[in-house]
């Protein structure tokens, strides 16, 4: 049953995927908007999922939550830096519509 609640999540994480990177290359900033909205919004899920997973692991003191709380938190924090990456490259849409974004190698 979890996959079938799954699966409509990822086929939506699919397309707006999607609309993230139409956007990107024919800069049409508008495009980004939903994949910001949609993970912005599955990450204050996320905190409100592992916050009462975080109680439980204490009170019945399980270790192995308590990992994997651990690790979930490092997934999270990638997700927020994600976020954080694509909203100012949205930003930096907005103020500068006609500028040719260009990537820096080191």
């Amino acid at each position: 049953t979890s996959l079938k609640l799954l699966l409509p999540d990822n086929i939506l994480v699919i397309v707006l995927s999607g609309f993230l990177v139409i956007g990107l290359l024919k800069k049409r900033r508008y495009y980004l908007i939903p994949w910001i909205v949609w993970l912005s919004a599955s990450c204050i899920i996320l905190i409100i999922l592992w916050s009462l997973r975080a109680i439980i692991a204490v009170k019945d003191q399980v270790i192995s939550d308590i990992a994997l709380l651990a690790a979930a938190l490092g997934i999270f924090g990638l997700q927020v830096y994600f976020i954080l990456v694509v909203f100012s490259h949205y930003q930096n849409m907005k103020n500068s519509p006609n500028q040719i974004s260009v990537v820096v190698k080191l």
